[in-house]
């Protein structure tokens, strides 16, 4: 299956740094990832969810929910911990837990998850040889 990144890429593509949460995890750097979100009541199996610091929400509150909706892997600060105070909305208790330490989820760690998401949009365009172009002025483009 070709999939969208590695953990390795993507590690690599925002400086981040790899923990394995549990012992199911083989070649952790090469495990593949098929979509990326920044919400995770949008994700795909086998998915990477962003953590952001939002204005009302804090995105790392809802890392235990993204693994119980199948995210391979999230994207998170340095400092954030799963300790079991992180919200669980739409997901039993347990699941998202059982997912991340029983299943061997993946932690990519970075300073910032909004810098992150940045730097790997602009390695996602790095690996696109394909023509930008732009759609100017102030009438007409919607009509």
């Amino acid at each position: 299956m070709d999939y969208l990144w590695t953990v390795g890429e993507i590690a690599e593509a925002v400086k981040g740094q790899v923990e394995v949460l549990g012992s199911d995890v083989q070649g952790v750097e090469s495990n593949g990832i098929n979509s990326v979100s920044i919400d995770s009541r949008t994700l795909e199996e086998d998915a990477l969810y962003i953590a952001i610091q939002g204005v009302s929400q804090d995105g790392h509150a809802f890392v235990r929910s993204a693994f119980g909706a199948g995210a391979k892997a999230c994207l998170v600060s340095k400092d954030f911990e799963l300790d079991g105070s992180e919200k669980a909305e739409g997901v039993k208790e347990a699941d998202g837990i059982n997912k991340a330490e029983g299943s061997g989820g993946i932690l990519i760690r970075v300073e910032d998850t909004f810098k992150a998401l940045q730097d790997l949009g602009a390695a996602s365009r790095k690996r696109c040889s394909g023509k930008i172009i732009a759609v100017t002025g102030s009438a007409g483009k919607t009509g």
